[in-house]
């Protein structure tokens, strides 16, 4: 069987239909195949004691009100997340972040080289309001430090088909990483995914967000549960390294009441 259940809140989890099944020779193969603008981020940040709940979760992030014509979609007390521009500030940005080892480890894990010309042919669409999928940018107090982005599951149901699961409707994708190596482990990537759900469940109606994260990347997974992600089965994504297809998990955030 492709999915276990992962040991958690069974009522929530009961919330998510069966995963689907896959044929043998894909897990035992693990076919190369690989889908360029579906990335799956892993974050490797922590949270603070001070940013935590009693139960060890991110506090919930309140949403302030954008500055008009801003770019910004949602605000924290320290974290800000706004659109990605169409200029050659952001894109320098994400051409020196995905070439940093700890970015590249999780993100770019096929070590696809785009160079500048090829981070704008990929990038350019998502920073335009009739792509699918969202490009942002992650700030703190003004400094960019990191990058996500989120589209709606329900455009990608090949994809959800090929990795190995079901989602109920209304759910989106997200897909992170933080650039800036001395912002890593501080909790700066689950208060981002936080806001996103945030605003995708308040301004675009979302049931929740979903992500796919690889099945060795513990610390990743942590993080994600600091947002308020669950673990909902195991799944083999698209996603390649080495050659081969990572096995992962799906996590998400159990459907809004």
């Amino acid at each position: 069987m492709l999915a276990e259940l992962a040991v958690g809140d069974s009522h929530a989890l009961s919330a998510f239909p069966p995963p689907l099944l896959a044929p043998a020779a894909v897990l035992t193969d693990q076919i190369e195949h690989h889908v360029g603008h579906l990335r799956r981020d892993r974050i490797t940040d922590r949270a603070s004691p001070a940013q935590r709940t009693t139960d060890g979760r991110v506090r919930k992030c309140k949403l302030r009100s954008p500055v008009a014509d801003s770019g910004v979609l949602a605000e924290g007390k320290d974290v800000t997340i706004r659109r990605m521009r169409d200029h050659l500030d952001d894109y320098r940005l994400l051409l020196r972040w995905r070439s940093a080892p700890h970015v590249a480890e999780w993100w770019d894990t096929a070590q696809t080289e785009l160079g500048l010309e090829g981070v704008i042919a990929k990038y350019v669409s998502r920073t335009r309001s009739e792509d699918p999928t969202t490009a942002c940018i992650i700030q703190l107090t003004g400094l960019p430090i990191g990058y996500i982005q989120f589209y709606p599951w329900e455009d990608n149901e090949a994809e959800m088909r090929e990795i190995g699961f079901r989602l109920p409707a209304g759910y989106w994708g997200v897909d992170i990483f933080i650039g800036e190596r001395d912002h890593l482990d501080r909790g700066f990537g689950s208060q981002a995914v936080s806001l996103i759900h945030r605003y995708l469940v308040e301004q675009r109606g979302a049931a929740g967000v979903a992500l796919v994260v690889a099945r060795d990347n513990v610390r990743a997974q942590r993080a994600y549960e600091k947002a308020g992600l669950v673990r909902i089965c195991e799944v083999l994504d698209t996603d390649t390294r080495a050659g081969q297809r990572i096995p992962s998990y799906l996590m998400a955030c159990p459907p809004t009441p």
